[in-house]
């Protein structure tokens, strides 16, 4: 435990009333720095631990994309592979615009697609690839709004449409192509999909949702699993180090360091349009002495997000299981007090 980060997080969470965090910063080289304060659950005394898993929300996209590039890198896909190239079945279902989409547009926002299709939860039972094509077929029936790489939209759906397509090169659901070629090459082993735990104890922490009262109520749910290439991934702090110290340093800190080519490292954290980059938003900032990648991500009962600055070999993390009302103001907040240790 990081005496200053601890103090950092003992006061966010006085400070703001909320349940529990975890923050922390990474360093080539160095071990990690951690500092974690409050509780699983609101109304329990179990405490918030460093081990504790935490609910990334879209910071899964980060990790979808690197699955794209391993099955690039193993010559199953390329990055400027269409849809009806991948999903021929696909041509008499979706809209004509959408059969040109590359891989490497869903993967940065430019494929026009809607943030969210009506309803993640069809069919829900049924097998979750099953489910995706569902979604797919009658999610992308109508002309997009603008044409394919034209501009940005930010869209789970799409990256959802991704895990289609790598699904059908790969052979396997996205959870177990995500699991054998990201979480268990990188170590990844607290890694899981949906919420931490389970609904009948508190093993671990619960997300929680501010009502309209300002408390934060604890719930044990979940985006719909078909969601899951954008952002149903939940980690501890360590693993989650592990997986962006591995982006930071192209590599070098996984015991296979042939794991990805330093082009396909390079190739994810460039932006293709405006600040967009596979799985990451890249951005200049002045304390990190030039670009940085980042990304947020929340299931409206978590929220998370990391800042990597490659040119101090750094990274920042703060993950906390609550969110609604200020609490992405809050952690950006709690981010910059980190900057400033």
């Amino acid at each position: 435990m990081d005496k200053e980060i601890q103090a950092l997080s003992e006061a966010f969470v006085e400070e703001h009333s909320l349940p529990g965090v975890v923050m922390a910063i990474a360093q080539l080289d160095q071990p990690l720095r951690v500092g974690v304060a409050g509780v699983r659950k609101r109304k329990n005394t179990a405490p918030f631990s460093m081990q504790d898993q935490i609910h990334l929300g879209s910071n899964t996209k980060a990790m979808t994309a690197t699955l794209a590039a391993r099955l690039v890198e193993q010559q199953k896909i390329r990055f400027d592979s269409t849809i009806i190239e991948i999903l021929p079945q696909l041509s008499n279902d979706i809209h004509k615009q959408y059969h040109a989409v590359t891989l490497e547009q869903l993967l940065t926002h430019q494929s026009a697609m809607p943030a969210n299709p009506k309803d993640w939860w069809v069919d829900h039972g049924q097998a979750v690839s099953d489910i995706r094509w569902t979604i797919a077929t009658t999610a992308l029936k109508k002309k997009p709004k603008f044409s394919p790489g034209e501009d940005i939209l930010y869209s789970n759906l799409g990256y959802m449409i991704a895990g289609l397509m790598l699904e059908a090169v790969g052979d396997a659901t996205w959870e177990v192509l995500i699991a054998q070629e990201v979480f268990t090459p990188m170590a990844l082993w607290s890694a899981g999909f949906g919420p931490p735990g389970n609904a009948d104890d508190v093993s671990q922490p619960w997300g929680h949702r501010r009502d309209w009262k300002g408390s934060y109520i604890p719930k044990h749910i979940d985006n719909a699993p078909p969601l899951g290439p954008a952002g149903r991934v939940h980690m501890n702090i360590h693993d989650w180090a592990k997986f962006v110290m591995a982006h930071l340093s192209n590599g070098r800190t996984l015991n296979d360091e042939s794991y990805l080519s330093d082009q396909s490292w390079d190739y994810l954290h460039t932006a293709v349009k405006d600040k967009f980059a596979l799985g990451w938003m890249v951005v200049e900032r002045g304390w990190a002495k030039g670009e940085t990648y980042t990304h947020s991500g929340s299931n409206t009962f978590w929220y998370a997000t990391v800042w990597v600055a490659p040119k101090l070999k750094r990274a920042y993390f703060v993950g906390t299981n609550a969110a609604g009302g200020k609490v992405a103001t809050h952690v950006d907040k709690a981010v910059g007090n980190l900057i400033g240790l």
